[in-house]
């Protein structure tokens, strides 16, 4: 299983919005096979953008067996003459229903998140997933869609070109093993977040301090699953990518 976490910021100084990528490396077979660990992030520079997965991650085709993290990789290296996300999204959609088998894509639940900011500074975040709104594998299918400038950035006052009608705010969204993490982000903010408005610790004044924190809070629950948890789900290292609006 996973904790995917993406987060649209809100503007920061020099760099404006930025875009957070953050996600757990434990990676649960299917069978008896022992847990192993590897990146569920991947960079996609030439779009200014990234991506992660949640659920299925390895699959056994024949007498082959398949990775979802390596097949992402080798489509992102492939795809630099996509002009933008959406391009992007709708090819990696079809690359997905081709590399999945059907009786998965019916089963197991997985999903993408890819976000980035784009030429005209209006960040983006795509879904591309097999899942229903309530996480149910019914779709059948990968699909894509749009989710922050079409649904919650518009719903909010967004007129569906300038960026100064975007929220003011952040929009996270989060995929995977995310009960703790719903139950606990809030209250993580409300309390160990009010220590950092104290004058001798270091508050968050850029996007990598702001990394750091998230960081350290989604460690937090790693610990957390890794003490109390009947089955670990979630675990290994935790890794980080921010992408910028404006670079310094």
């Amino acid at each position: 299983m996973t904790l995917l976490y993406t987060e649209i910021s809100q503007e920061f100084p020099i760099h404006g919005r930025c875009v957070f990528f953050v996600a757990d490396r434990r990676i649960t077979p299917f069978g008896t096979g022992r847990p192993t660990h590897y990146k569920k992030l991947v960079d996609v520079p030439y779009l200014n953008a990234a991506l992660g997965f949640f659920g299925l991650a390895e699959f056994r085709h024949g007498a082959r067996g398949f990775r979802m993290a390596d097949h992402l990789r080798d489509f992102v290296r492939q795809q630099h003459a996509a002009p933008n996300l959406s391009a992007f999204a709708t090819n990696l959609t079809a690359s997905l229903n081709a590399f999945v088998p059907s009786s998965l894509r019916g089963s197991e639940r997985s999903g993408i998140h890819l976000a980035g900011i784009t030429r005209n500074a209006l960040p983006e975040f795509w879904f591309v997933r097999n899942v229903d709104d309530t996480g149910a594998p019914t779709l059948g299918k990968y699909e894509a869609h749009e989710q922050f400038l079409a649904r919650d950035a518009r719903s909010a006052g967004f007129d569906g070109q300038n960026p100064q009608t975007l929220p003011s705010g952040g929009r996270l969204y989060r995929n995977g093993d995310i009960i703790s993490h719903v139950v606990a982000w809030e209250a993580f903010d409300n309390t160990l977040g009010a220590l950092l408005t104290i004058p001798f610790f270091t508050g968050i004044g850029s996007p990598n301090d702001y990394a750091c924190w998230i960081r350290f809070k989604i460690e937090i629950l790693v610990h957390f699953h890794k003490r109390f948890e009947k089955t670990l789900l979630v675990g290994g290292p935790i890794d980080t990518i921010v992408k910028y609006q404006h670079e310094a």
